[in-house]
């Protein structure tokens, strides 16, 4: 990977970092309130997808990035 791929991926990476640590603490709190598998899937629809695809407005996607995208959350790739 070049330098500024490198970079892009990095800023995806961080991204989804920060996204999946929110969707846990989320969870926790769904969870406790009785939240069923289907509520938790809208919710993350919602959310997580939501905030992920503005983010992604601004990424530098490479094919690679893109495989590396598919592997974490096959939706992100639409």
């Amino acid at each position: 990977l070049s330098a500024n791929e490198d970079d892009a991926w990095a800023a995806i990476a961080s991204s989804l970092r920060r996204a999946r640590q929110r969707w846990g603490m989320v969870v926790r709190i769904l969870k406790q309130e009785g939240a069923t598998p289907r509520i938790l899937g809208y919710f993350y629809k919602a959310a997580v997808q939501a905030v992920l695809l503005y983010a992604s407005k601004t990424w530098v996607i490479t094919e690679q990035s893109m495989k590396r995208l598919n592997l974490v959350s096959p939706s992100v790739g639409y």
